[in-house]
């Protein structure tokens, strides 16, 4: 099962890129369970992405840099990602959003685990593929 083919995977784009990223993460979530090696841990990677940002969202900072950082790590070792993926668009502005928040939390009371009233506005990345 090639992962990227798949409509469910198009879906997510779309999903994560409208800001919807519980809906997104589900979507990718059924896909990495049902695929393999290599694929897997790129499908892996946009999974905790999309739960981080999604944490972002509710005020779960600490759940959104754990899973950000996670997520950012394993999408830069997977071996194979889908063709036309741009990189460096997609995880230059997570790994912006990783260095806010490690910033904010380390200045902060967030780090004791209480949520902010707001949570900080950022700009959520998009997943750009070329086709």
């Amino acid at each position: 099962m090639d992962p990227f083919l798949d409509p469910r995977f198009y879906s997510g784009i779309q999903s994560f890129n409208s800001g919807n990223f519980y809906e997104a993460h589900d979507l990718f979530e059924d896909l990495w369970h049902e695929c393999d090696e290599p694929k897997r841990r790129w499908i892996h990677g946009i999974v905790q992405i999309s739960v981080a940002m999604h944490h972002h969202s509710t005020g779960n900072l600490n759940g959104s840099l754990l899973l950000l950082a996670e997520g950012i790590s394993r999408m830069r070792r997977a071996q194979i990602s889908p063709i036309g993926f741009k990189e460096g668009e997609f995880l230059e502005p997570c790994q912006e959003i990783l260095k806010l928040l490690q910033t904010n939390l380390k200045d902060s009371n967030h780090s004791l685990g209480m949520k902010p009233d707001k949570p900080q506005e950022i700009s959520f990345p998009l997943i750009s593929i070329e086709v």
